[in-house]
């Protein structure tokens, strides 16, 4: 077997990732790929082991490198923790790569605590700007409120609308990464006059746990819809979602393992869009930030969190899918 150069240092130990000879057109992707790593210069690297791997679509070496590019190129955790699960997926029943596949699962969780921890900054931050900000701009109904109750209370209300329905995404965002606790927080801070927004808030919430295949929990966070309709419908989705788990689990319950395998490989290649995947670099875009009015600002942080934690909860999704169709496997 080949022995590629390319390696990952970890705490107490560098993993290699071994495999027979390639094609040569994917032999020559991951020769540049491999320059590329070497003199550190991780965005060619990404691109000719994304080369090598299209080239070789089986190659374990090829998703590897590209996950460890990806890792090595900073704020790209995201796709990095998909393809080294695709490199875990494929290279599961080999034994003698066992023990490095054990640093690459330690790895993995350390890049999703890293993106978690990164996102919570954010959401934190957007936080922040809601709370401190204003409308710019407000709907022909302000003037009726303006006319009806005076400036003030108008200017108030429209301070409440505004706030509440973007802590209603930050709420979403934060269910999405798995902070329910927070979520529900979040929600508990939108004001009582807005319980529309509230329920819409909670429906979210739950449909975020339901995802995950926490029907309990999403259950519970439905329960505390007022609105009985948006409750019905809120019960009704986890419902649609538990019904398609099981199917799910029952449809595969009669794989091969070379079927589950290369069904779980195929699954983390394809489950990030490239696009609202990075993280962005914090000192860009904070002066970015700076030609905008507040509330466009705070608009601005909102839309990158929410395009991250979604990015975020569709890893949780897969890995709640595998786990759960692992364990029927062993039963």
């Amino acid at each position: 077997m080949a022995l590629f150069l390319f390696s990952i240092t970890m705490p107490h130990t560098t993993i290699y990732a071994q495999e027979d000879p390639l094609s040569p057109e994917a032999q020559e992707a991951m020769n540049r790929g491999l320059s590329a790593a070497r003199q550190q210069e991780w965005e060619l690297a990404i691109k000719y082991f994304s080369e090598a791997r299209r080239a070789a679509n089986d190659s374990r070496s090829a998703m590897f490198n590209l996950a460890m590019a990806y890792d090595k190129a900073g704020r790209y955790e995201l796709l990095a923790i998909t393809w080294y699960r695709a490199y875990l997926a494929a290279a599961s029943a080999a034994r003698d790569l066992q023990p490095q596949n054990q640093k690459v699962r330690e790895r993995v969780t350390d890049l999703e605590v890293k993106a978690e921890a990164n996102i919570q900054r954010l959401i934190q931050r957007a936080k922040e700007m809601v709370a401190a900000g204003h409308p710019s701009s407000h709907g022909g109904w302000y003037d009726m409120e303006v006319r009806d109750y005076g400036k003030e209370t108008a200017d108030r209300r429209a301070d409440n609308e505004w706030r509440s329905w973007r802590y209603q995404k930050i709420a979403e965002a934060q269910a999405r990464i798995g902070d329910i606790d927070g979520a529900r927080a979040t929600v508990a801070g939108i004001s009582d006059r807005m319980h529309p927004v509230k329920d819409s808030a909670y429906a979210d919430i739950a449909g975020a746990q339901a995802r995950v295949w926490d029907f309990a929990g999403a259950k519970v966070t439905a329960a505390r819809i007022i609105n009985d309709r948006t409750r019905e419908v809120a019960y009704s989705e986890i419902a649609r979602l538990q019904a398609d788990a099981d199917d799910s689990v029952a449809r595969r319950a009669g794989d091969s393992e070379a079927d589950r395998v290369r069904s779980e490989r195929f699954s983390w290649e394809m489950v990030l869009p490239f696009e609202g995947v990075i993280f962005p670099d914090w000192q860009t875009f904070s002066a970015s930030l700076k030609n905008k009015k507040p509330d466009e600002a705070a608009d601005a942080v909102i839309e990158v969190v929410k395009n991250l934690a979604e990015s975020f909860l569709k890893i949780r999704v897969n890995e709640a899918i595998w786990k759960r169709l692992r364990t029927q496997a062993n039963r």
